[in-house]
């Protein structure tokens, strides 16, 4: 089983942006079939060429693992930027690693207390936005490409609905704070 996932779109990166404009005045769409004939380009070469095709192992998690944060990024922060549903990835990750949060993702996710999202109606519901951040934040993960403070986050929270004195408490340090959340580490 793969994943397959456009780094970038074929039309965006090999055709110029005027030939793309001038399809659309003709058409009113762009049908991409008729702009790579007008072009000589061979579609299917160039679609090739674009893909970046993974397995689930080369992502170092399991289908179900990779479907769980799929609908984890969903219940938790769908409406959040790319980077603020990555975070939430890197959060399970770094508990993961960590060792204290659980033997395996799902027993992760599922924690007493920790991740509501999975506990909603809405679980299993996802948008391509979700996955495609999700896919993202784990080819950065196993790539090394994030900021290496991301490796310390283990807790998020909307500050209207988990106030200080629960970061207080935990001793909680603040390493992102993107779209309303705040990503935290431990403290010394």
């Amino acid at each position: 089983v793969t994943i397959v996932a456009q780094v970038v779109s074929v039309a965006q990166t090999v055709l110029p942006t005027h030939v793309i404009e001038v399809a659309k005045m003709e058409t009113g769409t762009v049908a991409m079939a008729d702009v790579f004939e007008i072009m000589g380009i061979n579609k299917v070469e160039v679609e090739e060429k674009k893909k970046i095709i993974y397995t689930y192992d080369d992502l170092n998690v399991t289908e179900d693992e990779f479907w769980w944060l799929t609908y984890l990024v969903f219940t938790e922060h769908n409406l959040g930027s790319d980077l603020s549903q990555e975070c939430v990835v890197y959060t399970v990750l770094n508990r993961l690693a960590n060792g204290n949060y659980g033997r395996n993702m799902v027993e992760v996710i599922t924690a007493p207390s920790q991740f509501s999202g999975y506990n909603l109606y809405s679980w299993g519901n996802y948008t391509e936005r979700n996955r495609q951040n999700v896919f993202n934040a784990l080819v950065k993960w196993n790539n090394g490409d994030i900021p290496s403070e991301y490796y310390g986050i283990l807790y998020f929270n909307n500050p209207n609905e988990v106030g200080e004195g629960y970061v207080r408490r935990y001793n909680l340090v603040p390493i992102v704070v993107e779209d309303g959340h705040t990503y935290y580490g431990k403290g010394e």
